[in-house]
């Protein structure tokens, strides 16, 4: 979902999971755990 109210994949289905992270060239979450320190912060729009 977006706040952008259009995207390329409109009507697109998808199937799958998010397997990687990688937030700053570091990787965070890998298969479904998280790796290191939590170090993100809020996104200001």
């Amino acid at each position: 979902e977006s706040k952008c109210k259009w995207s390329p994949f409109n009507g697109m289905e998808f199937k799958g999971k998010p397997v990687l992270t990688v937030i700053n060239g570091q990787i965070k979450m890998k298969d479904g755990k998280i790796l290191g320190d939590s170090n993100g912060q809020p996104l200001v729009f």
